[in-house]
């Protein structure tokens, strides 16, 4: 018993000192103390570290529109297509004396950020942008050369 207290507060202490390594910033919004809008910072982190759908949304919907941070159409619609997405639930993420220590719920894609990344891939296009594809079609592009 003694030593399964131990292993467990080695694992706690573990994670806690990778939770300090994990980086939350996006362009724009810095997550040191004070370096910027604390509600920004939030969001950040949410949409990073926790992939909440809905503040991917926001954050896609702040970088679109340059509100608090500087426009970055292609961050948005990485934000977008990433709200829009459906996450299959179960993920396995370990066993406690034969129980699952936490396993996920699906989550469905968020209509709305389909709707705004469609309605943004459409305004990329009219701005002369060839690739509009925020996914790994959006960095063959990239790498292809011209205005991406």
């Amino acid at each position: 018993m003694r030593s399964s207290l131990q292993a467990a507060l080695l694992i706690a202490a573990a994670m806690l000192s990778l939770d300090g390594c994990v980086s939350y910033s996006l362009p724009g919004i810095p997550q040191e103390a004070g370096a910027a809008d604390p509600q920004l910072q939030m969001l950040a982190k949410q949409a990073i570290r926790h992939q909440d759908q809905h503040a991917q949304l926001a954050l896609g919907i702040r970088y679109e529109y340059g509100q608090g941070v500087p426009v970055n159409w292609k961050l948005a619609a990485q934000l977008y297509q990433q709200a829009a997405t459906h996450v299959p639930g179960g993920l396995f993420m370990g066993m406690t004396n034969g129980i699952p220590m936490n396993v996920t719920a699906p989550l469905k894609g968020l209509p709305e950020a389909k709707a705004r990344l469609q309605g943004l891939r459409a305004k990329m296009r009219a701005a002369g942008y060839r690739c509009t594809d925020p996914g790994w079609g959006g960095i063959l592009c990239g790498a292809l050369g011209g205005r991406n």
